[in-house]
């Protein structure tokens, strides 16, 4: 249960914070910057943000206007600007929630609607409700029937979404499964401990790992059975005295990273046996570094209720503040530092704003989100101002997306094949109250001008991670109004990017002018026998009727078409 921040200007000016936390000291780590245009609601936002389908964003808005009890159903949306900045992109407002809600579930559903579930706070807390970007409406969905605060939620392999629906006046247990397809909610299997405040992970399996609130257990939902697991108990406490934990995160070696909020971490094993449902097992992980509190004290830090999110570099990017306390459950400041979980190092960086820390700000109050451009962008509850991380280092090559494939049907869906579409894990994590998962295909293309245009995915053919050598496939809608030209097209998974695909817009009035010089000659023949075959990233312009493979049909498209054409 988190409290809600009220200081003054005078506390904030006196306010006085150092700090020292024995860290690694790293050659490079990323950078800060705010947006180029502030949150345009005036109360800032809540911290809530979702990534969608087409690579534009979702962001919640506070309005402390409203009256006492109620809370925001308000939003915005950032989209990036024409060469792909989200630092300098543009606001829209889209239309308001149905019902009002804070710190709730959510999920992207594999048809681009936004999925929201709940809330801590607001009157939807036993309520749910999907956004179509298309329509710019919300739909009420029908009730689960048990309220879903502290409520964590989950996509499962098909596009269902698993949701935890902790009542506090039942036994904390349960689980309704949102199906996408129905829009109907149906009972699930009942976790053995609670669900309350846990943080859950999805592994390779497919598998979702937490921890019972203010236990050493851990669980699994398998959804092979249909139903959660025990697994292995946990060597360190990672719930602090009010039920508090921080974020978990599928890792590139398939092992899972907690982080808690008593100062302690934890790396979770799976089991090699191939047995479905086996146990796996935990080790204590680092602990966490110290730092000052508000008053000039030593303490050491974790994460109660904060968010983390993965890097391209593989690095973690966490924030942290004072662990709490007899009377005191959230302290200030907040730290932010890098993670390198091949080394267990821990790497203190200055906060957004500048300075060692964030004087004013508990950890909770803050929330991430990876980008399609490979950056984090980092919100504060109740701030105008948003920053973007711009991470050092390259890209993890285990966690790059490969198009192996691009067809095009008779009706123009063009479909997408290939690896890795929904990256290595969710992105990033906040524990039980948000959910900012990024785990599916976003495609960007990109002209000879250095213009960028992103376009909707949709009906994703899994929602698992880490899915390796297997061939997944997304469909993709491209604007009608884009030129014709040559574009790069790249797959991208939690802001890594595939190699470049070569994507083809004909002129409208000259579908056979390949060379798009406004006549159909040897250039277009040459065009078409030096891509003979199936297609692959240089040679799309060939396909001629977009079906992947370069052939005879082409050949005679483009000798049926010979001479000039007006283009």
């Amino acid at each position: 249960m988190k409290s809600i921040l009220r200081l003054s200007s005078a506390s904030v000016a006196t306010l006085i914070v150092s700090t020292f936390a024995p860290c690694a000291t790293a050659d490079t780590t990323g950078t800060w910057q705010s947006l180029s245009y502030s949150f345009p609601d005036s109360y800032g936002v809540t911290s809530g943000m979702n990534l969608l389908a087409d690579g534009s964003i979702l962001v919640q808005s506070t309005d402390t206007n409203l009256p006492v009890g109620s809370y925001p159903n308000k939003w915005w949306r950032l989209r990036p600007n024409t060469v792909g900045s989200y630092v300098s992109g543009n606001w829209g407002q889209p239309t308001w929630m149905i019902s009002d809600r804070w710190f709730f579930s959510s999920q992207v559903l594999s048809d681009g609607r936004l999925y929201v579930a709940g809330g801590e706070y607001g009157g939807g807390s036993d309520d749910a409700e999907v956004y179509n970007p298309l329509t710019n409406i919300w739909t009420a969905l029908p009730a689960p029937g048990l309220n879903m605060r502290d409520a964590n939620s989950e996509t499962l392999a098909d596009g269902r979404v698993l949701q935890a629906m902790p009542d506090s006046s039942t036994d904390e247990k349960q689980v309704a499964i949102f199906d996408p397809v129905t829009n109907t909610f149906a009972a699930g299997p009942a976790c053995l401990g609670s669900h309350r405040e846990t943080s859950w992970v999805k592994l390779r399996d497919g598998s979702i790992l937490m921890l019972d609130v203010n236990t050493t257990a851990s669980e699994r939902y398998i959804p092979e059975l249909g139903e959660w697991v025990a697994d292995a108990k946990v060597p360190v406490e990672l719930f602090d005295q009010n039920s508090e934990i921080g974020g978990a995160m599928l890792l590139p070696d398939g092992r899972a990273l907690v982080i808690g909020a008593t100062s302690t971490s934890a790396y979770y094993t799976p089991s090699t046996t191939g047995v479905t449902g086996s146990m796996g097992s935990w080790v204590a992980g680092p602990v966490l570094p110290t730092g000052l509190d508000a008053n000039g004290a030593m303490s050491a830090l974790g994460a109660t209720d904060a968010p983390i999110a993965m890097l391209p570099n593989g690095n973690i990017l966490m924030v942290l503040s004072p662990i709490g306390i007899t009377g005191e459950e959230f302290r200030y400041p907040s730290y932010f530092f890098e993670f390198n979980t091949s080394t267990n190092t821990f790497t203190a960086i200055n906060a957004p704003q500048g300075g060692t820390s964030d004087p004013t700000r508990y950890c909770y109050q803050w929330n991430m989100l990876c980008l399609p451009d490979g950056n984090v962008l980092v919100a504060a509850a109740r701030s105008q101002t948003l920053w973007v991380y711009q991470p050092s280092g390259t890209a993890l090559e285990a966690a790059k997306p490969t198009i192996t494939g691009m067809t095009r049907d008779s009706s123009g869906v063009i479909t997408l094949s290939g690896t890795q579409f929904n990256g290595i894990n969710v992105g990033a994590c906040y524990g039980d109250d948000w959910q900012t998962n990024t785990n599916f295909p976003i495609v960007r293309l990109t002209n000879a001008a250095g213009n960028v245009t992103y376009c909707r995915t949709y009906e994703w053919s899994t929602f698992d991670v880490q899915t390796g050598a297997d061939i997944v496939t997304t469909k993709v809608a491209v604007s009608t109004s884009l030129a014709s030209g040559a574009y790069s097209m790249e797959l991208i998974a939690n802001g890594i990017a595939s190699d470049p695909w070569l994507y083809f817009i004909p002129s409208s009035a000259c579908q056979a002018d390949r060379s798009l010089d406004g006549v159909i000659d040897g250039q277009d023949l040459s065009i078409i026998l030096n891509g003979w075959g199936v297609v692959n990233q240089f040679t799309a312009r060939a396909d001629l009727d977009g079906n992947g493979i370069v052939d005879g049909v082409d050949l005679s498209k483009i000798l049926a078409a010979w001479g000039s054409c007006s283009p």
